[in-house]
């Protein structure tokens, strides 16, 4: 299988008036090292061993079982850096379960109708110093709630579901000069998300990403931008729209497909960014 690298992620301004933490389930400064289920990023006991205090993440994966779901195999890209200095760049595996429809869990925006939850990793490639560890059980412990299940609202959906396309979601930074729009669901598959795929040089776009709320996330976002709360918010206080997931230029299936199969790409509106120690 070739996974590509998406490059040239779009950086986006952080605008003025930053959310209060308290809404969030998900902090970056709450580590207490011997609890795995805070899910902060901070942990002195992190399971990827290495010399490094930030990584950021990319995901591409290849699904299979369209309407029915079934299985899928995520390449998440993990480069770590020090300082200002990229370190060396990791390539994990992990297989994993997709599942097609609605009404998937009470703990996802209520309209995720495609999700993709890890359940064992691996290393495909990496150029890291050969002391540096990764305990896969434990990663995809701490990234659960934080990285994955990995969520979309299919835009198949929204296309279908009027009160679902008019959802108010927010300014798209980069593109807000190029649309005086809504800024709605139907706006992100219409127009912002096929922008975003061209610029990353990816094919049609399946869907919009929605990633746990960080407070540096929605930060980034802008004070405008809408988060979405889970029926039970027991693991996710709030659900940010952070993207949006494209099939590749290889996988000419879509948009026929009903559901996901073959592979994808998921793209960010930002660098997804994930600090060892607490970042201000």
């Amino acid at each position: 299988m070739h996974w590509r690298v998406v490059s040239g992620v779009a950086v986006l301004i952080c605008l003025l008036g930053c959310p209060d933490a308290e809404r969030f389930g998900l902090s970056p400064n709450d580590d207490d090292d011997d609890v795995s289920t805070d899910d902060d990023d901070s942990a002195a006991d992190d399971p990827m061993v290495g010399d490094w205090d930030a990584y950021r993440v990319l995901i591409d994966f290849e699904a299979e079982g369209a309407a029915d779901g079934g299985t899928a195999t995520a390449a998440v890209q993990v480069w770590y850096t020090m300082g200002d200095q990229e370190v060396c760049l990791r390539t994990l595996v992990f297989e994993s379960t997709y599942t097609y429809g609605g009404d998937q869990s009470d703990h996802y925006y209520g309209w995720v109708d495609e999700s993709i939850e890890f359940e064992s990793g691996s290393t495909l490639s990496h150029d890291c110093p050969v002391e540096w560890e990764v305990d896969y059980d434990a990663l995809i412990e701490q990234w659960r709630w934080v990285i994955h299940p990995v969520t979309f609202v299919s835009c198949d959906q929204v296309i279908a579901t009027p009160e679902l396309a008019d959802i108010y979601i927010g300014p798209d930074q980069v593109w807000a000069g190029e649309w005086d729009g809504d800024w709605t669901f139907e706006t992100y598959c219409s127009h912002v998300g096929p922008a975003a795929s061209y610029f990353h040089n990816a094919g049609e776009t399946e869907g919009v990403w929605l990633v746990p709320a960080r407070p540096q996330d929605v930060a980034l976002m802008g004070k405008d931008f809408e988060t979405f709360a889970p029926a039970d918010p027991s693991y996710v206080d709030e659900w940010l729209v952070f993207g949006f997931v494209a099939a590749t230029e290889e996988n000419t299936g879509e948009p026929e497909v009903e559901g996901l199969e073959g592979t994808y790409t998921v793209i960010p509106a930002a660098p997804w960014v994930f600090h060892r120690e607490d970042v201000e």
